[in-house]
């Protein structure tokens, strides 16, 4: 795992290349507290471009943008 903590205003800020990665950091965190803290993922998935530029072509981009 390759996580890097930031602390910001007290509090453990964790990223990761693969959201998933932060699973066990949420539950080291989850300890301390007694309400579920969240967790906020940001992903990308640039394996999707050629399907949805295909089917934007095809069906017509007014459908992507409504």
């Amino acid at each position: 795992m390759n996580i890097t903590i930031l602390k910001i205003e007290g509090k453990n800020i964790y990223l990761a290349e693969n959201h998933h990665e932060v699973i066990l950091a949420w539950a080291e965190e989850r300890k301390k507290l007694e309400t579920l803290p969240s967790i906020l993922t940001l992903d990308h998935h640039t394996d999707t471009l050629p399907a949805f530029t295909y089917a934007s072509e095809k069906a017509g981009k007014e459908i992507f943008l409504s």
